[in-house]
């Protein structure tokens, strides 16, 4: 597995790209992500896709009280403004044009059940209809998702980083191997299928000892109606377009007791070879 990192650099990145999908399945002039601060009153810009003014947009947070994406983020829900040009409500950025027939399409999105930021679409012209929604919050849904998949990451360079300090002779994979089972979140790592490794929490989530779940499959454990779909996903997804994935299945454990578990996977090199770090959460509703 190579040492390499999961920076904000390539998180800055992957939004960006998250916002030039955006661009093209909605035909937007603009996209921006925005964070919100700690203080739950400033929205901070952290990618922008746009056709002008992106470094504009990118320099100037905006305040939840005083624009149409605050507006969005109070409701907890998307929110579309068709005559945003012209209504009060929202907030100008410096050192771009008033537009008159500007419409826009605000949405948060959560990390833990907590609402993280927001996404703001926009474009002249057209109106946003009812039935982009349902289209935005993939969006936003994949969003969350991507920040979680980071933030496990950067949770395992940490704790590998700390190893480093005590041991700096490691294999690399050993250094993973060892920050993984010190983590209460549930991981596998694949490789064509195989799993390469598990942890003790992964072991758990299954209902078997975790040496039996090196060098077999999860495909014993999915519910049956749910087999496709997941060979789907994980054929489907191409390693080399830098995404994080994410999916639900049911599983059915050693114990015969049927959950539902979300998958957060990302690409990474394992042995030299391209694998998958699959972390797993039980999601039944109890």
């Amino acid at each position: 597995m190579s040492e390499k990192r999961f920076p904000e650099d390539k998180l800055k990145e992957l939004l960006t790209r998250i916002c030039g999908v955006a661009r093209k399945a909605l035909a937007l002039d603009g996209c921006t992500i925005f964070f919100l601060e700690a203080d739950g009153e400033t929205l901070m810009p952290m990618a922008a896709d746009m056709t002008e003014f992106a470094e504009e947009s990118l320099s100037t947070p905006i305040k939840v009280n005083n624009s149409f994406t605050g507006q969005s983020v109070r409701a907890g829900q998307a929110l579309i403004f068709n005559d945003a040009g012209v209504i009060p409500g929202g907030f100008h950025i410096p050192g771009t044009p008033e537009e008159t027939d500007e419409r826009l399409l605000t949405s948060p999105f959560k990390v833990d059940n907590r609402v993280y930021g927001a996404i703001c679409l926009r474009r002249k012209g057209p109106f946003f209809i009812g039935a982009e929604l349902a289209l935005v919050d993939s969006f936003t849904a994949y969003l969350g998702e991507t920040l979680e998949t980071f933030y496990l990451f950067q949770n395992i360079q940490a704790k590998i980083d700390e190893l480093k300090k005590e041991e700096n002779s490691l294999a690399v994979e050993e250094y993973y191997s060892r920050a993984l089972d010190n983590i209460e979140n549930a991981a596998i790592i694949t490789k064509k299928g195989i799993i390469e490794f598990a942890n003790d929490s992964a072991a758990k989530l299954f209902s078997v000892q975790k040496e039996k779940l090196v060098f077999g499959t999860i495909a014993g454990f999915v519910h049956n109606d749910d087999r496709e779909r997941a060979f789907e996903h994980h054929i489907g997804w191409k390693f080399d377009d830098g995404f994080p994935h994410f999916y639900l299945i049911r599983i059915t454990d050693k114990e015969r007791y049927q959950k539902q578990v979300k998958v957060n996977a990302l690409a990474i090199m394992w042995e030299g070879e391209p694998a998958v770090l699959n972390f797993l959460t039980d999601v039944t509703e109890r």
